[in-house]
């Protein structure tokens, strides 16, 4: 889960959040089976005002209510439903200065390089609507994320407001666990107006309502969902060296030396020449996150015509200058599996 502390005493305490990520310059260590780390490399902009519940619902992805308490995963498209910024929305009656009795608020958790951004954005799209932006000043706030035992400690700290009184994890170790699960996170990974909002799972991820009214972006996203097929997915990959076997399974190695995949290369089949069968997005030693062609890539047949992929196939990524191509193997986490049975079903043809 997710949470937000505010670092200043006067402000209220009370609200919840979940999810996040960083890199460092040696690997982390395990990801514990609890952890609870500070996302410092996340912002948070305030929105409130009596405009602002519509004022919101015509600029995201996912559906929202009024009466709604607890926060939400969506996004931000372009016109032509490219992906501006993935975000969690969390209602709130603490967002300070400036907010009226009765007024509808929230905060949006973006990316922190991203913040100036955003509040450009909103306030682009603000015309005649009721609404006060601003970005949350840095120490205002802290934004948190919590899994496992550490979950249920980070909804009490929100009433306390002390997270002093826990280690915590650091960001590094954070990212590994989320790639180890295949959840991408921010414009270094969610490409910024390129990624497509299902081919970067946030469909998956309950960031999309399909069934609301008219977003910015919403037709291109819509057409896909009814009409077409998402071919391409984020998926966890792990990186090996040539002269070893395949991975059976997803593993993090602490002692990886095998070299580093470029961010933004291209995927190959290590034998013959063919097009590309994916992009490497990021990484933390030997495991990371690939836009997949899930038909060449995996045994995943999305028409009835099924794809390429055979089992034995391998597949190549280009590595830093200096360093010999690596292999690298994409996997299909649990919490995919039957989303993409039930989403990516072929349609019958009459």
């Amino acid at each position: 889960m997710r949470g937000i502390i505010p670092r200043r005493p006067t402000l209220c305490t009370r609200c919840l959040l979940s999810l996040r990520r960083a890199y460092g310059t040696t690997l982390p260590p395990q990801p514990p089976r609890s952890g609870i780390a500070r996302l410092t490399n996340r912002r948070l902009v305030s929105l409130h005002g009596p405009d602002a519940p519509k004022f919101l619902f015509g600029l995201t992805t996912n559906n929202l209510h009024p009466s709604w308490t607890s926060g939400w995963y969506s996004a931000f498209l372009t016109a032509q439903g490219r992906v501006l910024w993935d975000v969690f929305i969390y209602p709130t009656s603490c967002t300070g200065k400036g907010r009226d009795e009765g007024d509808w608020s929230c905060f949006i958790e973006v990316d922190a390089g991203e913040v100036e951004s955003l509040v450009k954005h909103l306030k682009r799209h603000k015309l005649r609507s009721k609404v006060t932006i601003r970005a949350v000043d840095e120490g205002e706030w802290s934004v948190f994320a919590a899994w496992d035992d550490f979950a249920r400690t980070l909804e009490a700290l929100a009433q306390t407001g002390m997270p002093d009184s826990l280690t915590e994890t650091d960001i590094p170790t954070y990212t590994l666990r989320r790639y180890l699960h295949g959840i991408p996170e921010g414009q270094a990974e969610i490409l910024r107006e390129s990624a497509l909002p299902q081919e970067s799972d946030i469909d998956f991820m309950n960031g999309i309502d399909f069934k609301k009214g008219c977003y910015v972006g919403q037709e291109l996203t819509i057409r896909t969902h009814h009409t077409g097929v998402v071919r391409k997915r984020i998926l966890p990959v792990q990186l090996y060296d040539a002269s070893d076997a395949a991975p059976e399974e997803l593993a993090y190695r602490e002692d990886w030396a095998g070299g580093v995949a470029l961010t933004g290369a291209n995927i190959k089949k290590a034998q013959g020449k063919v097009r590309s069968a994916g992009k490497f997005l990021a990484g933390v030693g030997n495991v990371g996150l690939g836009l997949c062609r899930l038909e060449m890539m995996t045994d995943v047949q999305l028409t009835a015509e099924g794809g390429t992929y055979k089992p034995g196939d391998e597949f190549e990524v280009d590595a830093q200058e200096g360093e010999k191509r690596i292999r690298i193997k994409p996997f299909i986490p649990g919490w995919m599996k039957d989303r993409l049975q039930i989403r990516e079903a072929p349609r019958r043809v009459e």
